[in-house]
C-alpha cells in the first residue's frame, strides 16, 4: 500500500510541474508574438 501512496503522490506533483510547465509555456510563446519572433 506505501508503494501505491508514494506513486499517487508522484503523479499528484508530475500533474502540478506539467501545468507550471505549460503556463510558463504559454508566457512565452505569448512574448515571442510580442517580440516578432514568431516563425
Amino acid at each position: 500500500m506505501a508503494l501505491s501512496e508514494v506513486e499517487s503522490t508522484k503523479f499528484y506533483y508530475l500533474l502540478q510541474t506539467i501545468s507550471i510547465i505549460i503556463m510558463k509555456g504559454e508566457k512565452f510563446f505569448s512574448f515571442k508574438k510580442i517580440m516578432g519572433v514568431e516563425k
